[in-house]
């Protein structure tokens, strides 16, 4: 579920990716990549907190990922 989420959103088809990052999410799968994906669909849906937040999850999952703290800064 979650490397769909990854390919679906590299397609840009945020609104299909974002349900299964959270479902893989929720099932416990920790892998920073779901979260940026849900911050990317909620980024491209507006909705800048809910970004930044998913964006600080996944910088919080992997430190090693400047991207996500850099997004999170960006947008903070």
């Amino acid at each position: 579920v979650a490397g769909l989420a990854t390919v679906l959103a590299a397609q840009g088809r945020l609104d299909e990716a974002e349900p299964l990052a959270r479902q893989a999410l929720e099932a416990g799968y920790e892998w920073p990549q779901c979260w940026e994906v849900v911050a990317q669909a909620r980024q491209a849906a507006g909705d800048r907190d809910g970004a930044a937040s998913a964006y600080l999850a996944a910088y919080e999952m992997s430190p090693h990922g400047w991207l996500s703290l850099q997004q999170f800064c960006a947008l903070t």
